[in-house]
């Protein structure tokens, strides 16, 4: 059964001996705090291993050269572009890094608009380009993780719990440990904090268990790829759209 954040609050609360109307110096109730040290446990998991995913989409527009990534986003996974007037140019969109993008293209609305091919991730915020820019409409589907959604009523329970991922318990252990660490009690801070991801490690390994049709195979560099797509970081123009006034040849691309 799901715990709500108050069921999860009270208990590392009874973990670290504590009242939850107790007071802090900033006059902030302990339950007020173990609700802030909730959520903040809930970021902490997510930085370690992707567990909730989803699909989300966004329609180009003719000219139009940056979009934006989805809110709560955490890893972007594949990029697909749908055309439904020509299912025949829906393609799945390869990422090239900024630094080899802005070598190969410093300006490129001088490329004539056509079917993207390349995204580009801003590294400052959540948007991307397209490249070439888009020449009419199309539809991308992103598949990416997310970061799970604040807890803000003593009745929430966790996005994890939504995706079928029991990690109630590692949020109690680190509720714990942010407690006894508030406490200045350190070593028992540190127990609780191991045992908490010790716990996150199983979770993870049962959650990777549960696709048996998933046979990783690894790939070394120059090994032969997707289709016609080269597993390597030497990158052509395969638009044949750029510009050969540029003079750049063959660049470096950073994905494999």
């Amino acid at each position: 059964m799901a715990l709500t954040r108050l069921q999860m609050v009270t208990e590392a609360l009874d973990n670290i001996s504590r009242v939850s109307s107790g007071q802090m110096r900033s006059a902030t109730t302990m339950s007020e705090m173990g609700a802030r040290w909730a959520n903040r446990a809930q970021v902490e998991v997510a930085r370690r291993h992707d567990f909730i995913f989803k699909t989300s989409t966004a329609s180009t527009v003719v000219g139009t050269q940056t979009y934006a990534f989805p809110s709560n986003l955490s890893s972007l996974h594949d990029m697909i572009l749908e055309s439904t007037t020509s299912p025949s140019q829906s393609r799945k969109l390869r990422c090239l890094m900024h630094w080899d993008y802005a070598r190969m293209v410093p300006k490129p609305s001088v490329i004539p608009t056509n079917i993207p091919t390349h995204y580009i991730p801003h590294k400052t915020n959540l948007q991307f380009d397209l490249l070439p820019i888009p020449n009419a409409i199309y539809t991308l589907r992103m598949f990416h993780s997310c970061l799970p959604t604040d807890m803000s009523l003593d009745t929430s329970t966790s996005d994890y719990q939504t995706y079928n991922v029991d990690c109630d318990d590692i949020l109690v252990y680190l509720i714990t440990s942010y407690g006894f660490q508030y406490l200045q009690e350190l070593v028992d801070s540190q127990y609780w904090r191991k045992m908490a991801f010790d716990r996150l490690e199983e979770v993870y390994k049962n959650v990777r268990g549960t696709f048996p049709d998933w046979n990783p195979v690894g790939r070394g560099f120059g090994a032969s790829g997707y289709g016609d797509y080269s597993v390597t970081r030497t990158f052509r123009d395969d638009t044949g759209l750029i510009p050969n006034a540029y003079g750049y040849g063959d660049i470096f691309q950073s994905d494999i």
